[in-house]
Formats: structure tokens, C-alpha cells, sequence
């Protein structure tokens, strides 16, 4: 399982469903963030409100969720691009969004699957 950038912020903000998300970590094998939706995610919160202490709150919650960082290789940007390219031509320009398609792309080369909200 890995969570995208909505998924960390669900939980980071106690919205709806964070208490389902938590239990699909913590019942996974080996849950992943990618180094790339952890900035996102983090660039969103300064975005929001410029307490430092959300970002500390997020380095709290990838500690306490066991998540391990996958970063973002080589390989991962071309990959990228085609998930953007194929979710553009089926789903539209507003659906391709870039850090869904980064998280894609490290996901596809983990085998892993990505969680982006509640279910």
C-alpha cells in the first residue's frame, strides 16, 4: 500500500474516513509514502496555514504510521509522464494531477497500490 498526498492529509486532519485509512495501514503489510507526496503534502500545509508545527505534525504521523519513504528515481519520471498522459486522454486535464500521477509512477515500480482516500 502506498498513500498519496490526500491520503496523508485525510489522516493529518482528522476529515472523513481517517480513522478508516489508519486501519488500512496498520493492517497492511509494509505501508509507503513516496518521498514526492510527502512534499506535496507538506507544500499544501504551509499553503494553508504557516504553523510549522503541521509539517512537524506530518514528519509525527509518517514515524507513528510506520511508513516507509520511497523516493523518486530515474526510472519513476517517464513512468510519470505516461500515467499523466493516459489519465489526461481518459479522464481529462483536471483529472491528471501531477502528484497523483508521481505517486503512480512509484507505486507501479514498488507493486504496491495506491491509497488516495477513504474507501
Amino acid at each position: 500500500m502506498t498513500l498519496d498526498a490526500e491520503a496523508l492529509l485525510t489522516i493529518h486532519r482528522r476529515a472523513d474516513g481517517w480513522e478508516q485509512l489508519v486501519a488500512r495501514v496498520l493492517d497492511a503489510g509494509e505501508p509507503r509514502v513516496t518521498a514526492t507526496a510527502l512534499a506535496e503534502a507538506g507544500m499544501l500545509l504551509v499553503a494553508e496555514s504557516d504553523d510549522p508545527l503541521d509539517v512537524l505534525n506530518l514528519h509525527t504521523l509518517v514515524r507513528t504510521l510506520t511508513l516507509t519513504v520511497v523516493p523518486f528515481t530515474e526510472r519513476d519520471w517517464s513512468e510519470a509522464v505516461m500515467v499523466y498522459h493516459s489519465r489526461r486522454r481518459s479522464l481529462g486535464t483536471g483529472a491528471a494531477r501531477f502528484g497523483e500521477c508521481l505517486t503512480a509512477a512509484v507505486a507501479a515500480r514498488t507493486g504496491a497500490a495506491v491509497v488516495s482516500r477513504p474507501e
